[in-house]
């Protein structure tokens, strides 16, 4: 079972993008969940970008055993940095609200992502690494690939941990479902990511021989009664947060965080910014 630190440390990253001028302060401003008030430990995309990268540097020695030379490592590692970038123009969609679309409103949001793709990309360098800048947005906006399938399991993993993040802090707000005046009752998040992810198969085909894996990422999520947990969870210390819950995909997830994370991260994740 792999248990990889992510190439891509603090000092890698910004050599990366030391040219893309404004692009950290501009993902900073991008809060995750918004919908949900409060959230504890409140998230932006530049901390999911780096999430996500280091879930896919985990993910990639399994994916180099399954599709060998025809998976390209790098060209994922750089996707998941960039995957979310058009959301500076876009702002962050909500994965419960596109639970509840129609397939009319999901093309909608797909032609303004395409929109947001070519407004973001006029901003920044043309590459990022050796890899087309636009062209990685656009890979991963479709979806398609086996790398972008990488970055996109990835990035419901890092959205289902935040969640989980929240929950075993005790916060209600993230089982609880909301009415939205748009789309009707929307499902909570730790649903939905269960949901999802229990569906892999469906939502992943280009990576299904990944599954056969034994690593926890790569379980199958099983019915949990988070009201109980909420009822009996505390807003993390540091000691809480190095504890074991029995929860596989949180646990993984913040060994995950935990190997990878500079001073200033592990501190951000139990400092509690919302109440």
């Amino acid at each position: 079972m792999p248990h990889c630190k992510s190439t891509m440390n603090t000092v890698a990253y910004q050599k990366t993008f030391e040219n893309f001028d404004g692009r950290e302060r501009a993902l900073r401003k991008v809060t995750r969940y918004y919908i949900y008030k409060p959230m504890y430990y409140r998230s932006d995309l530049l901390a999911h970008s780096r999430h996500v990268n280091w879930l896919v540097e985990e993910m990639i020695p399994i994916a180099e055993n399954s599709f060998g030379p025809v998976f390209n490592p790098k060209k994922t590692s750089l996707m998941a940095c960039v995957h979310d970038d058009f959301e500076i123009v876009l702002g962050d969609i909500q994965a419960g609200h596109k639970y509840s679309m129609s397939r009319e409103q999901l093309d909608d949001v797909a032609k303004r992502e395409l929109i947001a793709i070519a407004e973001t990309v006029k901003r920044f360098p043309e590459t990022v690494g050796v890899f087309n800048y636009r062209d990685l947005l656009h890979e991963v906006q479709e979806g398609n690939t086996i790398e972008s399938q990488v970055v996109k399991y990835a990035d419901k993993m890092d959205a289902f941990g935040e969640a989980l993040h929240e929950i075993y802090a005790g916060n209600a707000s993230f089982i609880t479902p909301i009415e939205d005046p748009v789309y009707g009752t929307v499902i909570s998040p730790s649903e939905y990511y269960a949901l999802y992810l229990s569906s892999r198969e469906k939502n992943f085909p280009r990576i299904v021989k990944m599954f056969e894996s034994r690593h926890p990422l790569f379980e199958k999520p099983s019915f949990t009664d988070f009201q109980k947990i909420v009822k009996r969870c505390f807003p993390h210390t540091q000691e809480s947060f190095n504890r074991p819950t029995g929860n596989v995909h949180y646990d993984e997830w913040k060994r995950i965080m935990t190997v990878n994370a500079d001073e200033n991260e592990l501190k951000r994740l139990v400092t509690q910014v919302e109440f």
